[in-house]
């Protein structure tokens, strides 16, 4: 804890299966998981190209250096005493590894933690049909987003409070960044 009374967090970018924030807070991996917003960042791509031991082939986020490349991603603020869960359910040395990558949200420079996969365990083969909807998760969040932006403007509306459980949640939610 801080000396003011609050815990210390990090901040965690989630692409794949962790963006749906039921998912990431289930109670044995990461349950205080907040979200802080929704970015695209450039450069990086989402690929199905890690190795799994069910013989798929897992989701993993591709630098490519690339400026046409663009990555939806969610961004977390997690409290510390949880990070080792997320490392297990992860993979983190198991396929994955953990880095921390430089964004920009809201004008605001920020340092995030990542998953990406190892250089080892980089495969061709196509994943299942069920990982494959995971993809579909960029198209939702753009989706989201244009509604939230709809309903801001239009009616007021706080349509991302379902995430947090909370009305001022709302507030605290970042447009999305190019």
């Amino acid at each position: 804890m801080f000396a003011d009374g609050e815990m210390k967090t990090f901040l965690y970018v989630a692409y794949g299966s962790n963006l749906h924030p039921v998912r990431l807070r289930a109670t044995d991996l990461c349950p205080s998981a907040e979200l802080r917003g929704i970015c695209v960042i450039t450069g990086w791509r989402l690929t199905f190209r890690k190795r799994s031991n069910d013989g798929s082939a897992k989701c993993d986020a591709d630098r490519t250096g690339q400026p046409s490349d663009e990555l939806w991603i969610a961004v977390f603020n997690i409290l510390e005493s949880e990070e080792k869960a997320l490392d297990r359910a992860e993979g983190l040395g198991h396929g994955y590894q953990k880095e921390e990558i430089q964004l920009t949200m809201n004008g605001k420079d920020l340092t995030a933690k990542i998953y990406l996969a190892d250089q080892k365990a980089i495969v061709t083969d196509a994943p299942y049909d069920w990982y494959k909807q995971m993809r579909a998760a960029n198209k939702w969040l753009q989706w989201i987003c244009c509604l939230r932006r709809f309903f801001r403007v239009i009616a007021g509306f706080r349509l991302f409070s379902f995430f947090q459980g909370k009305s001022e949640a709302a507030n605290t939610l970042s447009p999305i960044v190019r």
